[in-house]
């Protein structure tokens, strides 16, 4: 459990940004506060799970890197409407965002609330 991250401003503010740039298309964003309970989001990981155990089981292979997660993910049938991605990202670079990000922290938590459950995007 990464807390810091967990609620991070700086990647709700960027996600637009990443999602241009990787040409996604992001419509909802869903964040629940940890321990929440049982919801959609934990419905969803609930069949990965399920996938990667059977991975483990059917290959006798060990799920320990994102690697692993994305063969794991795709074994035998999949995971019904599901896709995994492995992406490599440049540290230092994200260092440097931290940084710039770090001048207009306060006044960001300032004007967003500390807990927002759901974000919609349009394309305005």
């Amino acid at each position: 459990d990464n807390a810091a991250n967990y609620s991070s401003h700086q990647f709700l503010l960027n996600l637009k940004a990443i999602a241009a740039q990787y040409n996604l298309t992001i419509s909802v964003l869903i964040h629940n506060e940890a321990q929440d309970g049982k919801d959609i989001v934990d419905s969803s990981f609930a069949h990965l799970k399920r996938a990667w155990r059977a991975y483990v089981k059917d290959m006798k292979a060990d799920v320990t890197t994102p690697q692993h997660m994305a063969t794991a993910s795709a074994h035998d049938t999949g995971v019904l409407n599901s896709h995994l991605d492995v992406i490599e990202m440049d540290r230092a670079r994200l260092d440097e965002l931290d940084n710039q990000y770090t001048i207009i922290k306060g006044r960001v938590a300032q004007s967003l609330p500390s807990h927002i459950a759901e974000v919609q995007f349009s394309n305005n």
